[in-house]
């Protein structure tokens, strides 16, 4: 697992060396997992990469920009209608 931030993205990097799978099968019971991490990241401004074969493993990238202070203050009233 890799953590890292600069001053535009904090990006959260996961990994592993098992079974891993073919990301373009879509499995009808295989759950929702991937599916809402990747709408959790969205209604941040984030997004979720996906790298995975069968028995190679899998990496999850996950990034999310940073926001300055002031930023978040005039997106708050302007969704609140300010």
């Amino acid at each position: 697992m890799e953590f890292g931030a600069n001053e535009s993205v904090v990006t959260l990097r996961v990994s592993d060396s098992g079974m891993g799978f073919d990301p373009s099968v879509k499995k009808p019971n295989a759950g929702i997992g991937l599916i809402s991490m990747s709408e959790r990241l969205r209604l941040v401004g984030g997004q979720l990469g996906v790298k995975s074969e069968p028995n190679c493993g899998t990496e999850i990238l996950a990034e999310v920009p940073l926001v300055k202070a002031e930023d978040a203050t005039l997106a708050k009233s302007q969704i609140a209608g300010g």
